[in-house]
Order: C-alpha cells, then sequence, then structure tokens
C-alpha cells in the first residue's frame, strides 16, 4: 500500500522513452535530408563548373545557388543585362541539356 498520496500512473509505458525516440528520429530523417541536399547541391556544382560560358556560368550561379530573383541577377551582372535578356540566356542555355 502507498501511503504517498502521489497517483500511480495507469500506463504502464514510459513517455520520456517515447518522446526520446520521437526525437531520435526526427534528428535521423533531417540528417538523411540534409545528405541529400547536399548530394543534389553537388550535382548542380558540378553542371554550373562545367559550363564554358563564363556569364552563363554565373547566371546559373546566381539564380539556381543563390536563388536569387532575374531583376537581382541582371542587376549583379550589370551592363546591358536585363531581366529578361539574362532569362532567356539560362533557358537557351538549358534547353541544350
Amino acid at each position: 500500500m502507498d501511503y504517498s498520496g502521489m497517483p500511480k500512473n495507469p500506463s504502464p509505458k514510459n513517455r520520456i522513452e517515447e518522446v526520446v525516440a520521437k526525437v531520435d528520429e526526427i534528428k535521423r530523417k533531417k540528417r538523411l535530408e540534409e545528405i541529400k541536399q547536399n548530394a543534389a547541391r553537388a550535382k548542380v556544382d558540378r553542371f554550373i563548373d562545367e559550363c564554358d560560358n563564363s556569364q552563363i556560368r554565373l547566371i546559373l550561379m546566381y539564380r539556381f545557388v543563390d536563388f536569387l530573383k532575374w531583376e537581382a541577377v541582371a542587376a549583379k551582372l550589370g551592363g546591358n543585362n536585363t531581366e529578361d535578356s539574362v532569362k532567356k540566356a539560362c533557358y537557351r542555355f538549358l534547353k541544350k541539356f
């Protein structure tokens, strides 16, 4: 007989163990997702590095690595480049592949 006055846990489960197991599973999934992202990033980097045209290489980097908008890509390139001109140059290049 328990005289402490504390309620008993009617379930034999240990909630802390369940939470720790869930946290571990989330961390494992996050690591796997990071591995997949790193592999995809490496693939994109290799594709960009193989480009012979330095301007196209910059356009690809700014747009698909740095995630800049077309307007910002044109501004970074400078010169007489416009949003439409860099977009068209990029898509013409990618159409070859």
